[in-house]
């Protein structure tokens, strides 16, 4: 069953046309340092995804997102709102779309009829091309989201904290990228899994799995520490009022996955959401789902 995402700005995607807005050819933009960086000069960091950047220290992987974003920008143009205030990087973080080409955009539009060559039948004509359509997506008239979009196809990361109202379309496209092994998935399964690639990722969107070793809470911090990671570990740190009725000591031995940009130096640290975390094993006196 596919989830629901809405475009993430008051009435939806026909919102963003009808905000001041900007409308750039797909095929000329490319993911560079975390943001997609469009043929206006414009750094666009979709809602809701998490694009890796070559400072990953993980072979290929920034590669193998680059490429499977490319096949999403083929052939379609990407609109966004203008509205926004950059962050301290120079980049503008919103919702944008995805739809096929026009001519003013992208020259004569492939669907148009073609016209036959000197000399050759009516009939002798090229077949219309159209656009690819995006693994694992529905389009509409009114256009695909360019963040789910990247998600689904294995080119960024799902972000839920950035884009609440879409975390569970989020989080099931990026299921299905790593089962078929799309984009960053090919590579390593794109997952963080020894404690030097996090001391290495230090302000980096990564995703991790492990087994919660042991709970602490100091404050109204709640701090998770993985196990299963090759030297010390790493560690979620989450409000502690983020998982209320569920008993801390269960945690332990519980399988989970989270996400979220790397801190803490040589003990990296995790700073997320209760939305950042996913229980996807039994922990201790919990039978397996």
């Amino acid at each position: 069953m596919a989830h629901a995402c809405p475009t993430a700005v008051a009435g939806g995607p026909r919102a963003i046309e009808a905000a001041e807005h900007r409308t750039v050819s797909g095929h000329l933009a490319r993911l560079e340092r975390g943001a997609v960086h469009l043929p206006d000069g414009v750094r666009l960091i979709p809602q809701g995804a998490a694009i890796p950047t070559r400072l990953t220290p993980v072979e290929g992987l920034a590669e193998a997102a680059e490429t499977a974003a490319q096949a999403v920008f083929a052939r379609r143009t990407i609109i966004y709102p203008v509205e926004g205030v950059p962050d301290r990087h120079g980049r503008l973080a919103g919702p944008a779309l995805l739809r096929p080409p026009v001519p003013d955009i992208d020259g004569p539009v492939a669907d148009a009829p073609n016209q036959a060559p000197a000399g050759a039948s009516p009939r002798a004509r090229t077949p219309p091309t159209r656009p690819a359509a995006i693994s694992g997506e529905r389009t509409s008239a009114e256009g695909t989201d360019l963040g789910l979009a990247l998600v689904a196809a294995g080119a960024a990361y799902a972000d839920p904290d950035r884009r609440p109202t879409c975390a569970a379309a989020l989080l099931t496209a990026e299921a299905r990228a790593r089962s078929e092994k799309r984009g960053l998935w090919s590579v390593t399964d794109g997952l963080l899994t020894r404690t030097g690639d996090a001391v290495q990722s230090q302000g980096l969107f990564r995703v991790i799995e492990g087994r919660v070793r042991s709970v602490r809470k100091a404050g109204q911090t709640l701090y998770l520490n993985l196990a299963g990671m090759a030297g010390r570990g790493v560690s979620a740190a989450l409000p502690a009022n983020a998982i209320e009725g569920l008993d801390t000591a269960i945690l332990t031995g519980t399988l989970i996955r989270i996400r979220g940009f790397v801190e803490g130096g040589d003990r990296p640290v995790l700073a997320v959401s209760a939305r950042a975390v996913e229980r996807i094993g039994a922990g201790r006196g919990e039978r397996s789902r």
